[in-house]
C-alpha cells in the first residue's frame, strides 16, 4: 500500500488550528532523548487511525494515493524527501537518520528519527510543522520554539534544561491575555464541526535522557521519560465553554493561554512552569 505524503499527515495534525475537514485518531509526537554528553536523537511519530486512512482514499487533492487493506505500507519517495528536509529545521547539526513505516491494527503513518551532537542547538517546534511551508497559526511573530540548556551539577550529573518561551513572555507580561476570556459565542453549528475537528487528536513533546532522572520540578515523570506537553483533545470536547475560550486562545496565536486553559483537564499533561530542569544519572 502506498504511503500518503507527508504534508498529508501534517495538515491533518494541525485540524484544529488550520480548520481542515474532519480529523479522526490523529497522533502527533515528538520525543528528545538526550545522552550525557548533550547528544542525542529526535524521533517525530505522526499516525493515524485505520477509519482515517478509509477516508483519505477519497482525498486526492495532492496525487497521493492510498489504498488500504491487502499490502503493508511503503514509505514513498517524497515522504522521505519531505522527512529529510525537516532536519534543518530543528537545528544546526542535525541530521536526517530514517524514516520507517507504521501499520498496525490500531495506527498507521510514519516514524522520523534525527540525530544531533549538540541538544542546545535544537529548536523543536510545539505545533506539527504547517503543510508546504505555510507559516505556523498565530503569525509570524509567535515563537513556539521549546530550547534546550545543557550543564553540569555540582555532582556531575548532567542537567538538561527546556525552555517554553511562550509562557515565559507570558509570566513577564503578568499572566494569560484576555483574549481568551472573551471568547464570542459560537453557533451550534459551528461548534459541533469544532468538535468534530478535535475527536481524537494528541499532540505530546517529551524528552528521555539517558539514564536515570534524578530531579526534576516536571510533575509529569513515567521512568526516565518527562513530558513537557500533552494535549489529549477528547478532554477538551467534555467542557464546551472551555473550548470555545481554546478555540480563542488559538485564533489569536496564544499557546499559552490554550495551556492554561487545558491545565487539570484528564488525560492532559501540562508544564506551566517557563523552565523545565531535569538532572540525570547517566548509564
Amino acid at each position: 500500500m502506498s504511503f500518503p505524503a507527508a504534508a498529508r499527515f501534517r495538515a491533518l495534525a494541525l485540524l484544529p488550528l488550520l480548520a481542515l475537514p474532519t480529523a479522526g485518531c490523529i497522533n502527533f509526537e515528538t520525543l528528545v532523548k538526550v545522552k550525557a554528553d548533550g547528544s542525542g536523537t529526535i524521533v517525530q511519530t505522526m499516525t493515524m487511525s485505520a477509519e482515517t486512512m478509509e477516508m483519505m482514499k477519497s482525498m486526492k487533492g495532492d496525487g497521493g494515493k492510498v489504498e488500504v487493506g491487502g499490502k503493508p505500507m511503503a514509505l514513498e519517495a517524497k515522504d522521505i524527501e519531505q522527512a529529510k528536509a525537516e532536519a534543518a529545521k530543528m537545528g544546526e547539526g542535525v541530521t536526517f537518520v530514517k524514516a520507517e513505516p507504521i501499520d498496525t491494527k490500531e495506527a498507521k503513518g510514519m516514524r522520523s528519527i534525527y540525530a544531533f551532537k549538540d541538544v542546545t542547538k535544537l529548536k523543536v517546534s510545539q505545533k506539527p510543522s504547517s503543510p508546504g511551508g505555510a507559516p505556523s497559526p498565530g503569525g509570524k511573530d509567535a515563537d513556539e520554539t521549546v530550547r534546550f540548556g545543557f550543564a553540569k551539577a555540582a555532582n556531575g550529573n548532567p542537567v538538561l534544561t527546556v525552555t517554553m518561551p511562550d509562557l515565559k513572555a507570558a509570566a513577564a507580561k503578568g499572566g494569560a491575555s484576555k483574549t481568551a476570556a472573551k471568547a464570542p459565542e459560537a453557533p451550534p453549528e459551528a461548534m459541533a464541526m469544532m468538535k468534530q475537528m478535535f475527536k481524537g487528536l494528541r499532540i505530546a513533546i517529551a524528552v528521555e535522557p539517558e539514564g536515570k532522572v534524578v530531579q526534576t520540578n516536571s510533575p509529569f515523570v513515567e521512568g526516565a521519560r518527562v513530558t513537557l506537553m500533552e494535549m489529549n483533545f477528547d478532554s477538551l470536547l467534555k467542557d464546551e465553554a472551555k473550548l470555545k475560550q481554546f478555540s480563542a486562545a488559538m485564533d489569536s496565536g496564544s499557546m499559552a493561554d490554550a495551556k492554561r486553559l487545558m491545565k487539570g483537564l484528564p488525560g492532559v499533561k501540562i508544564n506551566l512552569d517557563p523552565e523545565v530542569r531535569v538532572e540525570f544519572a547517566a548509564k
